[in-house]
C-alpha cells in the first residue's frame, strides 16, 4: 500500500481542535488485484489520537509499482 496525506483543515470539534488530513493512494493484493484507496482522518491536535478515519477501495486495472 502507498498512502499519501493532505491536511484538509483545522476545525473545532466540541472542545476539541482537529486537524483533518485527506488519504488517497494505491494498494495491491497478491501482485493481482489492485485497488484505489481514498478517505479521511480526524485528529486530535492535543493528544494526536485519531478520532475518525474512513477508507474506501475501488478496484482498478493493474498499476505497475
Amino acid at each position: 500500500m502507498k498512502l499519501s496525506t493532505n491536511c484538509l483543515e483545522e476545525e473545532q470539534r466540541g472542545p476539541f481542535t482537529v486537524l483533518v488530513y485527506a488519504l488517497q493512494g494505491d494498494a495491491v493484493v497478491d501482485s493481482r488485484i489492485d485497488y484505489r484507496v481514498g478517505g479521511r482522518a480526524v485528529l486530535d491536535v492535543a493528544t494526536r489520537a485519531f478520532l475518525d478515519i474512513e477508507c474506501q477501495l475501488e478496484q482498478v486495472d493493474p498499476v505497475a509499482l
